[in-house]
């Protein structure tokens, strides 16, 4: 696992503390990280904060940390690139979600996603080459979810 922020000390931080719970991490460079099949932001950003060029053919993004309206870390060039594209709650990603901010930019669609809850019930297929989306604006239950089912994913 790659972790990148704008703080070098906080990512080493960070990849300490996966790496004592478990699991393999390591500090990386921004253009190394965005190079991974998965990507997670986590950040209370204005402005993107990756690059929607630099993210590769059949990478996955989750974005999570747009939960203001004036948040913004994903750029809305990415939505534009996606195969799929998943929300937590629809109304409330139109209103402060990087979803929103690329349906106002007019790089996707206001109806171009697919409630993430959904997916959880019957996955849909995914071609090899898709990039796809998620962008969370913070519903706890879904919050639970999905975390759980991560980490009893990754935990020995």
């Amino acid at each position: 696992m790659l972790v990148h922020g704008r703080n070098p000390h906080r990512a080493a931080a960070l990849s300490d503390d996966l790496n004592a719970r478990g699991l393999t991490a390591r500090p990386a460079r921004a253009q190394e990280a965005t190079a991974a099949d998965m990507i997670i932001t986590t950040t209370p950003a204005t402005t993107p904060v990756l690059g929607a060029a630099h993210v590769h053919e059949g990478a996955h993004v989750t974005g999570i940390g747009t939960d203001m309206p004036h948040k913004n870390e994903l750029p809305a060039a990415l939505f534009h690139r996606a195969h799929l594209i998943a929300t937590d709650d629809h109304a409330q990603c139109l209103d402060h979600g990087d979803f929103g901010h690329a349906g106002h930019a007019g790089t996707t669609t206001q109806d171009g996603d697919i409630e993430a809850g959904l997916l959880l019930k019957t996955p849909v297929d995914r071609p090899d080459t898709a990039i796809t989306v998620a962008d969370l604006t913070g519903v706890g239950a879904l919050d639970a979810a999905l975390a759980s089912a991560v980490l009893e994913r990754l935990l020995p």
